[in-house]
């Protein structure tokens, strides 16, 4: 395993959240393990409460990057990466017609981009991977 996820910023827990709703199986079981549990499993089963008290210091807390590697290794999605235009979409049967489309697992994108692009893009159906990236 190569480094190069550690240039990238860590996941805030509400990005966690939110790029990984419809994995909640996955979510659940990573965070069980005595190593996560606490405090990111109490925090998971608090959500509706941490939103509705709008807990910033919770909500916008920083998750370790092993911890969403680990997500990321178990979710079986896959995102298309135009690197002409940059845009990184998830992946759909027959999207890449190009030969500029590159197809990542979630754990390249993770490691490549960034867990908060995951979340951009779960969130609005595509994100523009900033140059340098």
């Amino acid at each position: 395993m190569s480094n190069s996820h550690l240039k990238h910023r860590p996941m805030k827990f509400w990005e966690v959240i939110s790029a990984f709703r419809d994995h909640e199986e996955v979510v659940v079981r990573v965070l069980s393990p005595a190593e996560w549990r606490k405090p990111y499993l109490g925090w998971y089963h608090q959500w509706k409460e941490l939103v509705n008290d709008q807990n910033r210091l919770i909500l916008d807390a920083w998750v370790p990057i092993q911890l969403t590697r680990e997500i990321v290794k178990q979710i079986p999605t896959y995102y298309s990466f135009d690197e002409k235009s940059r845009n990184l979409r998830a992946d759909r049967v027959g999207m890449s017609g190009s030969q500029t489309v590159r197809r990542l697992t979630a754990l390249q994108v993770h490691d490549q981009f960034g867990g908060a692009l995951i979340e951009e893009v779960e969130e609005y159906g595509s994100a523009i991977v900033p140059e340098g990236v």
